[in-house]
């Protein structure tokens, strides 16, 4: 079998099938162990085998287990809310795996891979971007989105260069360039055929915009954040 089949394989299989009847039992053994807090005597759901038997055995009707020490059906209630919980968090670890595997298969990055994208990862460069230590991560990079499968942050560092390829009105400048614009922390300079970065971000920052004439091919705006002293110029080029 090809590795890209091998990855792609459920992972109740092979090791995932003897982690998930391990999971099982330790939740099974443990909500009934845990649900013995209404005990008044001290009993123990887990201490025994014939004891973890006769709680599930008297599930709703514990007063039934002779030294049990427990009344009505808190006991029961209690002990199917902690499997319900463990369910649910079994069914999400199961998901993540298997999207995993999926990402893995497609020859995405994962795991280790991801890290030096990250957000801790862009302050630990803060030094050789901006010169100093900063632990804010949109200082020295800037998220770019989440990984599809596992959700986790990308970032990218500022000094980074980066190639958008996407269709037109797909969101390349409302959701790449303009929050790149917002987010940086200095000068700006955006080029463009649409005033778009200029209208989105007017209230944040001091924009000059050169005279539209017919031979302009496209303008240049030199973009400096509002906090800081202002300092704009403009630049043209001319359609040849």
């Amino acid at each position: 079998m090809s590795a890209r089949g091998s990855a792609a394989r459920s992972p109740i299989g092979g090791w995932g099938r003897w982690v998930t009847l391990a999971a099982i039992s330790v939740a099974m053994w443990a909500a009934p162990t845990l649900a013995s807090v209404w005990s008044t005597t001290g009993w123990s759901a887990g201490s025994k085998l014939r004891h973890l038997v006769a709680a599930y055995t008297h599930l709703f009707d514990p007063q039934a287990i002779a030294g049990s020490g427990l009344h009505g059906r808190a006991f029961g209630y209690t002990t199917m809310s902690l499997l319900a919980a463990a369910s649910v968090t079994g069914l999400a670890s199961a998901v993540h795996l298997v999207n995993r595997r999926a990402g893995i298969a497609l020859g995405l990055a994962h795991g280790k891979d991801l890290a030096r994208f990250s957000a801790k990862a862009m302050v630990a460069r803060a030094t050789v971007i901006l010169g100093a230590a900063n632990e804010d991560p949109t200082r020295s990079g800037f998220m770019i989105g989440r990984e599809k499968y596992s959700h986790r942050e990308i970032w990218l560092p500022k000094e980074s260069t980066i190639l958008v390829l996407a269709p037109p009105r797909s969101g390349k400048t409302s959701g790449t360039v303009a929050p790149a614009v917002v987010d940086h922390h200095g000068p700006v300079v955006a080029t463009g055929v649409r005033d778009d970065i200029m209208v989105w971000t007017l209230s944040l920052i001091h924009i000059s915009e050169p005279t539209r004439l017919l031979s302009i091919s496209y303008a240049v705006f030199c973009l400096k954040k509002k906090t800081q002293t202002q300092h704009t110029t403009t630049s043209r080029i001319i359609d040849e």
